[in-house]
């Protein structure tokens, strides 16, 4: 009877150390992912996580941040890119929209503070300012059409 009790103790001692170590190993491949995120989140980075192949779930687990890190960093790169076309944008329709509204205050200025023009002087000025603040208004009406249909296209 002691040798069994010895045999089923020893068994159950050996048992419990394999669980301690498989136990123990999970907990450094744990302490290893939360790490390595907290790193990734302070940094901002998209680092990948080292794949350990010793235990699948947590193998499985960190091929699923990488996937989840590969998919934030496309993301975040895709607003960039974003960011970057609408600041083009802007400053493109900036300059578009300067362009025609300073000949519209040169020639004002110019019909406000030249007292001598001829009156066929004044109206050629007066159509160019008709002309140009019409085409401001073109460039709005497209900018709005085209914010429009960006929007649709996104949604």
């Amino acid at each position: 009877m002691t040798l069994i009790f010895a045999i089923t103790t020893g068994i159950l001692a050996i048992a419990f150390i394999v669980l301690w170590l498989k136990f123990r190993k999970r907990s450094q491949h744990l302490t290893y992912i939360h790490q390595k995120i907290s790193d990734i989140l302070d940094q901002g980075t998209f680092e990948r996580l080292l794949v350990f192949n010793s235990d699948d779930q947590v193998s499985q687990l960190l091929k699923d941040m990488n996937q989840l890190l590969d998919h934030a960093h496309r993301a975040k790169a895709g607003y960039a890119n974003q960011e970057k076309e609408m600041r083009n944008m802007l400053s493109n329709i900036s300059h578009d929209l300067k362009t025609p509204l300073t000949v519209v205050l040169g020639y004002s200025e110019t019909l406000l503070h030249s007292p001598s023009l001829t009156d066929q002087e004044r109206k050629i000025m007066t159509e160019k300012i008709q002309d140009k603040a019409q085409e401001v208004l073109r460039l709005i009406h497209s900018f709005l059409i085209w914010q429009s249909w960006n929007l649709e296209t996104r949604s």
